[in-house]
């Protein structure tokens, strides 16, 4: 008896990274979602949410709490928390848009309590960067506190922009590149995770992430390491 073809119809899932994406808006819709992201933390503008999608994830590099947003309703809580905690205001606000994602990169400033906002002392320079699907959401945040902490960041111009390739992770993580997003029980993302450090440990803080985020605080509070002006 010959061998026949296998009715096996299974679509196996292929998981793309958001480099294969291109723009699908123009220059200023990305821009002021980037804003809308930035005044959702500026404790001075009321302005509607920015555009997430349901899986938006944020990294951000120490000395923050790294993995602090997971999943929108999540993430939007959780700034709406950091609003009431007290004032803050993002200013000198300078952004870039690139044909690959990340598609919005920006250079801004935060102030923390009304006496830094007073006075405009302590302030807080930050790099920061948008990546978008098709539908023009964001689906992750990173961003690096901008006085090169621990050489996160490469050697920055005097007015605070990478003066060459960041080494970031939103284009390591599969999935970002598809209408589905962020996937964090995906095969795609198991298997990379395998192979990158930097992306299982992604992975082992997103499945348990509010364990991750204290864990995170505890450790940098016994070693010294947390900032007055780092709110999370």
């Amino acid at each position: 008896m010959g061998c026949s073809a296998s009715t096996d119809t299974t679509v196996v899932k292929i998981s793309h990274k958001s480099a294969v994406l291109k723009k699908k808006f123009g220059d200023s819709y990305y821009i002021d979602q980037a804003n809308l992201y930035f005044d959702s933390l500026d404790t001075t503008r009321d302005t509607p949410d920015p555009k997430y999608h349901e899986m938006v994830a944020r990294y951000e590099w120490p000395p923050w709490l790294i993995l602090t947003g997971l999943q929108r309703d999540r993430t939007l809580f959780i700034d709406k928390a950091i609003r009431l905690s007290g004032p803050c205001v993002c200013v000198n606000r300078t952004h870039k848009v690139f044909p690959v994602n990340p598609f919005v990169r920006s250079v801004v400033t935060f102030y923390y309590g009304q006496e830094d906002i007073d006075e405009g002392t302590d302030p807080l320079r930050i790099y920061e960067e948008f990546t978008f699907n098709d539908a023009g959401e964001i689906t992750f945040i990173e961003a690096w506190w901008g006085t090169n902490y621990k050489n996160l960041l490469p050697q920055l111009t005097p007015d605070g922009w990478p003066m060459s390739e960041v080494n970031r992770i939103s284009t390591k993580i599969p999935g970002l590149g598809d209408p589905e997003g962020l996937r964090i029980h995906s095969k795609a993302l198991s298997d990379a995770a395998e192979l990158d450090s930097l992306l299982k440990d992604f992975l082992e803080r997103a499945v348990n992430f509010e364990g991750s985020v204290f864990s995170e605080l505890v450790t940098q509070i016994f070693d010294g390491k947390r900032n007055k002006n780092i709110p999370y």
